[in-house]
């Protein structure tokens, strides 16, 4: 009984020559032999060939394509980049990771009719709106936080010398409109007295212009100009005033002489002293009477308290004298040996002063002269300036 053996022998030849066969190629099968425990027999080694040619996934991962045969659910929608169709419309989407959404950045998504709002792609690639930047221009305004559009949100939405209040343009402080074409607000010069020189006295007036001020000027009063802007003066013009030894005289509203000689041996009546033996009336005296001061006793002396006080300057000036400007902080109460062709500033409480002297002797001064309404805070002496009085740097 040998014929058992033969059979088994040649049965375990035929399974060697189809196992031989099977591993050089599988051309039409397409499938994978699974070769025991210890995985697939196919020759690269991998998860099994792909049947068309043999070329097996010899690293554990399968390809796109062959994960895309084996589980349908896991291939990928499109190619990223690509428009897709998310609803009816073919290309009413946009691949990203090979999912069809609605957009992959801003710009895939439609502008909104909304003017304070805009379009924008979210975190999850879908288009929504939100309010655009406050103080972004609309429709005949300009966007709020709200989104809502309104004649301003930020100072910067309105004109030069404007503020935005209450989603309203308006003058800043100390500012009016603008009377012309030009949009904004300009200085007021006559908001304030310190403003200008020609609001005072009485009908006198100032006028704000968008460019500076125009002055109405009262007779006697005058219009002239200066650096800074128009005003009321008097005088000047060759106006010419003559003040004897020992007189005394005020300058409001001109060099109006008030006391003929202060200091004869009786004074006049209308010449009262007072305790320091100085005029009562009057904001200068012209003296030359040696016997009574010190020497130098040629002198230009002002009164230095109450509403009578003034201060004195000599400075270099030859322009016109209704012209000029105000006085600058070197002052004092007396100036000595004043001679022929000084020009002397007398500044008072509300005036500037201005004398050219033209002829001196030992009994009269002569000069010509023009007087200036003047800034009302800058008191004799100095003072300490308050916000009305609008001076620079507060001094």
């Amino acid at each position: 009984m040998r014929l058992p053996g033969v059979l088994f022998a040649f049965a375990s030849l035929f399974a060697c020559v189809a196992c031989t066969e099977l591993r050089v190629d599988d051309v039409e099968g397409g499938a994978t032999i699974d070769g025991g425990p210890d995985g697939a027999i196919d020759r690269d080694g991998g998860d099994g060939g792909d049947g068309d040619g043999g070329d097996g996934d010899g690293d554990g991962d399968a390809s796109e394509s062959m994960a895309c045969e084996r589980d349908p659910d896991a291939c990928p929608l499109c190619s990223d980049g690509d428009s897709c169709a998310l609803g009816e419309e073919e290309d009413d989407g946009v691949c990203v990771d090979g999912e069809c959404v609605q957009c992959a950045d801003d710009d895939d998504c439609e502008p909104t009719p909304l003017s304070c709002r805009e379009a924008y792609c979210t975190d999850r690639h879908a288009c929504s709106t939100r309010p655009v930047a406050n103080g972004s221009a609309c429709s005949g305004g300009f966007c709020n936080d709200e989104a809502d559009c309104v004649e301003c949100a930020i100072d910067e939405n309105c004109a030069a010398n404007e503020a935005c209040e209450s989603e309203r343009c308006a003058c800043k402080s100390g500012y009016v409109p603008n009377s012309g074409d030009d949009p904004g607000c300009n200085f007021d010069e006559c908001v304030l007295e310190d403003d200008n020189r020609c609001a005072l006295p009485g009908g006198n007036t100032c006028a704000n212009t968008d460019e500076g001020y125009s002055c109405s000027c009262d007779a006697a009063w005058k219009e002239g100009p200066t650096e800074s802007g128009p005003q009321c003066f008097q005088g000047g013009d060759g106006a010419v005033a003559t003040v004897t030894n020992g007189a005394t005289w005020n300058i409001s509203p001109g060099f109006a002489l008030l006391c003929s000689n202060a200091f004869a041996e009786t004074p006049p009546v209308e010449c009262p002293l007072g305790t320091d033996g100085k005029p009562l009336l009057g904001h200068v005296a012209w003296l030359n009477l040696c016997g009574l001061v010190d020497p130098p006793c040629n002198s230009l002396v002002t009164r230095g308290q109450a509403l009578l006080a003034a201060d004195l300057q000599r400075v270099t000036y030859s322009a016109s004298l209704e012209s000029y400007g105000e006085a600058e902080p070197t002052l004092a109460t007396e100036i000595f040996d004043p001679a022929v062709g000084d020009v002397i500033l007398v500044r008072t409480l509300s005036l500037v002063g201005v004398m050219r002297i033209t002829e001196a002797s030992g009994s009269a001064l002569t000069f010509e002269w023009a007087s200036v309404w003047r800034d009302h805070c800058f008191l004799p002496g100095g003072t300490t300036c308050s916000a009305v009085c609008n001076c620079p740097d507060g001094s």
